[in-house]
């Protein structure tokens, strides 16, 4: 089996979720499938390339329209690539990649893994909502990333009756990882418990309010990713936050180190804009406590309250600060809970489920 992905970007550009599970696939369904992957770059390579072993083709972007990349050139591109394929492996929201078929009149087979709905942009939802349905209405089937989100999308109800379920995976690391030495940078940090946010600092991400419930309590924070660094810095400085630590973009050794060492994970998100949380699934193998919040999407899938952690409300400084105080008080309970993470992830989230459930689907659509 041939199969293109297309999205509007990838690895080495960007560094994210939907990213990572079109890695995991490549990787995992690597001897049953021959993935390549079709994506837009402000600097693209001139001739493809392989990134880690995966075939990447880059079109330039010409320009962008609320996050969504545009390319003249990727319109050739998928022209070119298309009839070399046996099924196209679209991942919504990508705007771009519904036009795609309908510029080049390309007529193949494909799939849409559905990872979110379109949350921020309302006004141009509605100019895009035509060719939506027209896109997903002509797609073999969706796939959604969890059972909740299928239940709180009510855009996704149009097409539940061809809409599949298969659960986000990550591949197990944590037993190469764990032995990793510790960052000169981080002894400072890792000399007492901490718990961490990892990921970029986007809005949405509820990091003002990790901030406010911070100032509540005595316990150290450490925030690491890039983004408006910045901005919460000056924040937590103005209110005199002292028990925070703003590490910004960090490598992937300090990123396993923080994770290896950290006392549990928050994620405080507080908009559907996150739709899974994929980080949740590295401290999960790492048997880390985790802390995040009721947005109706698979975040809370992933932390099963009272049982791999506790799942507050969001943009509740309050809540978010006892619920930190409440695991540092019960080092025990936050130890099993961090056991019973690490147990989800195995029975639910590991990479090999995940690859599973596309090959049977894959191999459903093609006959073989």
């Amino acid at each position: 089996m041939r199969i293109l992905h297309i999205y509007k970007t990838f690895f080495p550009d960007t560094f994210g979720g939907i990213e990572e599970t079109i890695k995991e696939l490549c990787v995992g369904l690597k001897g049953e499938v021959e993935f390549e992957v079709l994506v837009m770059s402000k600097k693209p390579q001139k001739v493809t390339f392989y990134w880690h072993g995966i075939k990447v083709h880059q079109a330039r972007t010409n320009f962008e329209i609320s996050s969504t990349p545009f390319s003249i050139n990727a319109l050739q591109k998928f022209k070119e690539l298309s009839p070399q394929f046996d099924l196209l492996h679209f991942h919504y929201p990508f705007p771009f990649g519904d036009l795609l078929l309908e510029l080049t009149g390309v007529h193949k087979p494909y799939i849409v893994t559905y990872h979110s709905d379109i949350v921020r942009q309302k006004f141009l939802r509605h100019i895009y909502r035509p060719l939506e349905t027209r896109f997903l209405n002509k797609a073999k089937l969706l796939v959604c990333t969890s059972p909740q989100y299928l239940e709180t999308s009510e855009n996704l109800k149009r097409w539940r009756e061809k809409t599949f379920i298969v659960n986000l995976g990550l591949s197990d690391n944590f037993a190469d990882q764990s032995a990793e030495i510790i960052s000169k940078e981080l002894r400072g940090i890792t000399n007492k418990p901490f718990f961490l946010f990892l990921g970029t600092l986007r809005k949405y991400k509820g990091i003002d309010v990790l901030l406010k419930a911070a100032r509540k309590i005595d316990v150290q924070i450490v925030i690491a990713g890039g983004g408006k660094v910045e901005t919460y810095e000056n924040y937590a400085s103005k209110k005199n936050i002292k028990n925070v630590v703003f590490l910004g973009q960090v490598s992937d050794v300090v990123k396993r180190n923080l994770l290896d060492k950290c006392y549990g994970l928050i994620l405080p998100s507080n908009s559907r804009n996150e739709a899974f949380g994929l980080v949740q699934l590295e401290a999960a193998m790492r048997c880390k406590p985790l802390i995040s919040t009721e947005i109706g999407t698979g975040t809370s899938f992933v932390n099963e309250h009272e049982n791999t952690g506790l799942v507050v409300k969001p943009n509740d400084s309050e809540a978010l600060s006892n619920a930190i105080e409440f695991l540092m008080l019960h080092p025990v309970l936050a130890k099993k809970m961090g056991q019973s993470a690490r147990k989800r992830y195995e029975s639910l989230f590991s990479s090999q489920k995940m690859c599973a459930g596309y090959l049977s689907i894959y191999r459903g659509l093609l006959g073989t």
